[in-house]
């Protein structure tokens, strides 16, 4: 993984890092276009900050456990087209086994083509490992309620989140802080979307900061 890719990958999902994204169009259910907006450009914001900032990748917690709070966005492709979905996450890393895990919440969708957006039910849960060199490999999975023409359906995530650990600094301070376990996540995210709607993930990404730690992937 390269930060360049993660930035790609922004474009893929049609954000506004590439000039695009943001809702225009009517709204499903009780959600503001503003709200996917805000989550979408938070997302944005942290993939330009990092992709313009110098990095080197971290081991991850060495003892204890570290939090990281921030964003997914993934951009799904199935029958009736294409969609963005973003929600907020929190991913834990702990020492003791190596242990991945947090949840995705507050998700949102926009439809591509009409800039519907709407607000999905369910959560997303994390669950995997990192390496003794900081790459993370977890999985997202979990069952959403998606609103669509007045009904709901059902839907089983089966998605991969693969990353790892940053220090992120500036090219002129260098490290912003000694600690070994970074203070900041990024990576990929793949996989699919089963039950009442068929989707597959064409591309997607994860970042977030060390809670105790911020400020890493504040937009220069």
């Amino acid at each position: 993984m390269t930060i360049r890719t993660l930035m790609t990958i922004g474009c893929v999902l049609g954000l506004s890092a590439c000039g695009g994204g943001g809702g225009g169009g009517s709204t499903t259910g009780p959600v503001a276009n503003a709200v996917f907006d805000a989550t979408e450009a938070e997302l944005v914001d942290k993939l330009i900050a990092l992709n313009a900032a110098s990095s080197n990748r971290a081991p991850g917690p060495i003892s204890g456990s570290a939090t990281y709070t921030g964003q997914v966005g993934v951009n799904l492709t199935g029958p009736s087209g294409d969609s963005n979905v973003v929600g907020d996450m929190v991913m834990t890393a702990t020492f003791q086994g190596r242990d991945i895990d947090g949840s995705v919440n507050g998700l949102l969708s926009e439809d591509v083509a009409t800039g519907d957006t709407a607000r999905l039910g369910g959560t997303l849960q994390i669950d995997g490992t990192y390496t003794t060199n900081g790459v993370i490999d977890a999985d997202l999975t979990g069952n959403i309620v998606i609103p669509d023409a007045g009904t709901l359906l059902n839907a089983a995530v089966d998605m991969n989140m693969s990353g790892e650990f940053l220090e992120v600094f500036d090219p002129f301070t260098g490290p912003g802080s000694s600690s070994p376990e970074g203070n900041a996540v990024a990576g990929t995210v793949t996989g699919d979307v089963t039950g009442d709607v068929l989707l597959t993930v064409i591309g997607g990404s994860f970042i977030g900061e060390n809670t105790s730690r911020p400020g890493a992937l504040s937009t220069p």
